[in-house]
């Protein structure tokens, strides 16, 4: 198989078909159309990763890791490793204990314990935190 066959097998064709007029008589014109190709490899250096599903889980992780990024205690992707943030840290604590308190009996089992023990582990850096600073952790 040669080259201009193969990207041609691996081309889509996709026919958008919003903007046409109906043909319902004889005689009218051919609906108007408008055609995109396209190709269903991704450009060098990109890879596909398929959009995954939001579940309860995965969005306590995520905020939880905004705390730890606060904390100082994960490097920030930007390079600096000494940022510390403790008044935004204890605010995504609180939108954590807000949650927990507004999703209470609506979890399953172990959305709870993961939500409680996380809340427990992400307090407990803080006070930590706030002690080797000298601040007053206020929780």
């Amino acid at each position: 198989m040669s080259q201009d066959e193969q990207e041609k097998e691996k081309a889509f064709r996709v026919t958008d078909r919003r903007f046409s007029k109906e043909v319902k008589e004889e005689g009218d014109e051919a609906p108007e159309t408008q055609e995109v190709t396209g190709s269903t490899e991704a450009p060098v250096g990109e890879t596909e990763t398929p959009a995954g599903e939001v579940d309860f889980s995965g969005f306590v992780f995520s905020l939880g890791n905004s705390v730890l990024l606060s904390l100082g205690a994960i490097p920030d992707p930007s390079g600096k490793t000494d940022y510390v943030n403790l008044e935004g840290a204890k605010h995504m604590i609180d939108i954590l204990g807000v949650l927990q308190e507004k999703t209470r009996g609506n979890l399953t089992s172990e959305e709870d314990r993961l939500l409680e023990s996380l809340l427990s582990d992400l307090r407990l850096c803080y006070v930590e935190k706030t002690k080797a600073q000298g601040s007053h952790p206020g929780l």
